[in-house]
């Protein structure tokens, strides 16, 4: 029982540990490349934009529960409608927000002084990666739940390689852009992956487009 429980957990443990590594990686380059200065404009631009994470974690929080147990139950229908309007909410409560940080992003960052308005294109392309994981919803936490931890683990260690890979290619020559740039590459690419995955092992499209953007497809 115990190795069973090590072999469901130890996958989960390092998956948080390369989001983390994934989180905080970017701002250590920067601060070993650039001036503190820059380190300080991008975490100011990616603070703000993590603010539509609040409604993530929130919603997250009711629906990883809801995923465990239609799984166990094997009620594969009710998981597809519990994913899909999760997805759904997440979409609606964080979109507008991120739409108004990038109309307004440089009057948003001038709050924080007149340099930080340079943060501009930190922030756009930070919000861009939480508008796709916004339409992607909580795959990982999808994944997980379903008896496929290792497969997110690898999924993110691979993301965590294509950061590391994006950053010593544009900080050195683009400064905390190059690191946003980074971060958006590599956090778009575990979202499609793992949109791609649970659609391959569980059998639904997870993902959530709306229907404006339908009609233009």
């Amino acid at each position: 029982k115990i190795l069973k429980i090590l072999k469901i957990s130890y996958p989960m443990l390092f998956s948080s540990s390369f989001a983390m590594i994934l989180g905080w990686v970017n701002t250590l380059l920067l601060a070993y490349f650039i001036s503190e200065a820059g380190v300080g404009i991008y975490g100011s631009a990616e603070k703000l934009a993590n603010i539509t994470g609040i409604s993530l974690l929130a919603i997250n929080s009711i629906a990883t529960p809801k995923f465990a147990e239609a799984y166990s139950t094997d009620n594969y229908k009710q998981l597809k409608q519990v994913t899909q309007k999760s997805t759904k909410m997440i979409f609606f409560t964080s979109a507008p927000i991120l739409l108004v940080m990038i109309v307004f992003g440089k009057e948003l960052l001038s709050l924080y002084g007149e340099d930080f308005e340079k943060g501009y294109w930190v922030l756009f392309f930070i919000c861009i990666t939480k508008f796709v994981s916004s339409m992607a919803g909580s795959v990982g936490y999808l994944l997980q739940m379903t008896g496929y931890q290792k497969v997110y683990q690898n999924v993110i260690f691979i993301a965590v390689l294509i950061n590391l890979l994006f950053c010593f290619m544009l900080i050195p020559k683009y400064g905390y852009t190059g690191a946003a740039i980074a971060k958006c590459i590599s956090t778009v690419f575990w979202n499609v992956v793992l949109v791609i995955l649970v659609k391959k092992k569980i059998g639904f499209w997870s993902f959530y487009l709306p229907q404006f953007l339908k009609n233009n497809f």
